[in-house]
């Protein structure tokens, strides 16, 4: 079915971005809740954290300086998934 408004024929907009006529060509969406802190930001975190002794809050601070507007339990919850149990050793990076 086609729909017109103001003389845009929206099945050609459509067929031009792929979207409805081949769902296949669609790109697929990753399961799950996306990410507050992307992966490759995670060492950065946890350098800030462990290396330069930021609290979780600081670090929430600094990126939202570099435009990711995380809150300070997010910073929490990476940090805590990257502790490492062994006592003695600081950092999980090693040497950066």
């Amino acid at each position: 079915m086609t729909v017109n408004l103001d003389g845009l024929d929206m099945s050609k907009i459509c067929d031009g971005l792929g979207c409805h006529n081949a769902p296949e060509s669609c790109p697929k969406k990753r399961p799950g809740r996306p990410r507050a802190i992307p992966e490759a930001l995670v060492p950065k975190v946890l350098l800030m954290y462990h290396r330069q002794g930021l609290g979780y809050r600081a670090v929430a601070r600094e990126l939202l300086a570099d435009g990711l507007c995380v809150d300070w339990s997010t910073v929490r919850r990476v940090v805590k998934a990257h502790r490492t149990d062994t006592p003695g050793q600081r950092c999980p990076l090693g040497d950066l």
